[in-house]
């Protein structure tokens, strides 16, 4: 059987794919394109190695490749998580709170079992002067302006929801979005269980994140590879929605994770987050 294989170490039955560039494959279901990315190169001799979650007291040093060339061949396994250090990007979800509430208790229950499910966040970036106890500041925000529900090729489980990422981004190409000036900023899941770290991204969610991080890198024009800029790139804005601290989806709880390039390094931190 002919394989492909990710840039994970995981293997991709080639049925159906064909390949598009040395690093892409792609999939065609009726009118909708699926794009995955591939491994250039051997698979390292530990493959467990790339499942290992990055804490900001485990890091080492930091890479001195350019942020653009590091993001591209960035792994999971690379991503610190600084889940006790405050992200410099600030989100705004107040427009969007209801609706990703709404998505996520349709597919909830109260006892157990449930399954995940999620969708896409698309808005503005821009920076704001605010006033701190050390003076004046400019604060870069991320304001959610719409919610859209996660796609019809979208899988839900009990403990992971498949997103379908080729309707996210046509729909960030329609006119309605376009004329709006509104772009892609992230998604959000629901963790279904109920545990005190449930509000963390899990390895998934941070496999996930980093590639759709890269992927609005390389759909830029020109693409931020050519650039070699921190400045050309982006960063992806993850929403983790879990039970209230009682653990009842009456009052559900939103996580706001940003996951960028920062001084040569890909992180992940929890951000602020304003919903009324």
């Amino acid at each position: 059987m002919s394989v492909y294989i990710d840039e994970w170490g995981g293997e991709i039955d080639a049925a159906g794919w064909s390949k598009v560039s040395s690093e892409w494959i792609e999939k065609r279901t009726g009118g909708v394109v699926t794009r995955q990315r591939i491994r250039r190169g051997p698979l390292p001799k530990d493959r467990s190695t790339r499942s290992r979650v990055r804490t900001s007291s485990a890091a080492g040093p930091r890479s001195t490749l350019n942020p653009a060339t590091l993001l591209r061949h960035a792994r999971p396994a690379d991503i610190e998580l600084r889940a006790d250090r405050l992200s410099p990007i600030a989100v705004d979800l107040r427009c969007g709170r209801n609706r990703i509430v709404e998505e996520v208790l349709d597919f909830a229950r109260d006892g157990d079992g449930g399954v995940e499910t999620g969708g896409y966040l698309y808005g503005r970036r821009f920076r704001k002067r605010c006033s701190r106890l050390d003076g004046p500041t400019e604060i870069e925000w991320l304001d959610v302006e719409f919610v859209a529900y996660p796609g019809p090729e979208t899988k839900r489980g009990e403990s992971a929801a498949e997103l379908d990422s080729a309707y996210a981004y046509s729909l960030e190409r329609s006119p309605n979005l376009r004329r709006q000036g509104l772009r892609l900023l992230g998604d959000y899941h629901s963790h279904p269980t109920h545990h005190p770290e449930d509000g963390k991204p899990s390895r998934g969610d941070l496999r996930g994140w980093l590639r759709s991080l890269q992927y609005l890198a390389d759909k830029s024009d020109p693409p931020a590879w050519r650039l070699g800029s921190e400045t050309s790139l982006d960063c992806w804005l993850g929403v983790v929605v879990t039970r209230s601290e009682g653990g009842s989806w009456g009052f559900p709880a939103l996580h706001a994770w940003v996951t960028r390039v920062d001084r040569g390094g890909i992180v992940c931190e929890p951000a602020a987050l304003e919903v009324a």
